[in-house]
């Protein structure tokens, strides 16, 4: 699972990210070709990632394609709710998610990544199918901004995810354990300042196209507010 949402963290939140700064969602079509897009951006880093990491890959090569598509797909839907700033949607879509995904638990004889890796998958063809149907499917424009922001977030926020697999590797579940209380606790403290740089980048954007003095003056200011929201999570 760790390995799949690394390679949906690549490809899902570089498209993510150039459709806030573009302001763009996508309709059936467009969504489908955004995905394939973040699949194609994924694609290196992760036959790296496996190269180094083959030994806990416990499930099926196809189940780990699966899951790696159906969250790269959630990660696009999730950036088009912000963007809608439809939480609504959100809500739903988590709704969506979970009460299958339990009568499947359940029920289904297939392996447990695969089950997820299919519900995240119709979970968000149906939400894009209700919500997002008379979208236009405009042309992702920017692969080579996908792909910069995609491995620049898997440098950032991916080491997270990397943390517990390396010490897994290295020395047993013991310390394992604990490093992943350790990433636990440093999503939560993070969790917000994420939000509001997906709020703003297409603000930030826009303002860098027609003043740079005001960009940087702006943007000194959003790092002191993100640094104290940060020291408030460090805190509790």
């Amino acid at each position: 699972y760790s390995i799949a949402v690394i390679i949906s963290m690549i490809g899902g939140v570089g498209v993510g990210t150039v459709i806030l700064k573009n302001n763009t969602e996508f309709g059936m079509l467009g969504f489908v070709k955004a995905t394939i897009i973040g699949f194609v951006t994924s694609l290196c880093s992760a036959l790296i990632i496996l190269f180094f990491f083959k030994d806990l890959l416990s499930s099926s090569w196809l189940g780990l394609i699966i899951l790696s598509v159906g969250l790269i797909m959630n990660q696009i839907l999730r950036y088009m709710i912000v963007l809608n700033k439809n939480f609504k949607i959100g809500a739903l879509n988590e709704l969506v998610l979970m009460l299958p995904s339990l009568i499947f638990l359940m029920m289904s004889r297939m392996d447990l990544i695969s089950i997820l890796g299919i519900m995240y998958i119709i979970q968000s063809l149906l939400i894009v199918l209700i919500f997002f149907k008379n979208s236009n499917n405009p042309k992702l424009s920017s692969f080579k901004g996908t792909f910069y922001i995609g491995n620049s977030n898997l440098i950032s926020s991916g080491i997270l995810y990397f943390l517990p697999m390396i010490a897994f590797s290295l020395s047993g579940a013991e310390i394992t354990s604990n490093i992943s209380l350790m990433v636990t606790a440093a999503g939560i403290i993070t969790v917000f300042p994420r939000a509001m740089l997906n709020l703003k980048v297409k603000d930030f954007h826009l303002i860098l196209l027609n003043n740079k003095d005001e960009y940087h003056e702006q943007s000194r200011t959003f790092k002191k507010q993100i640094l104290y929201i940060m020291m408030l999570g460090f805190v509790a």
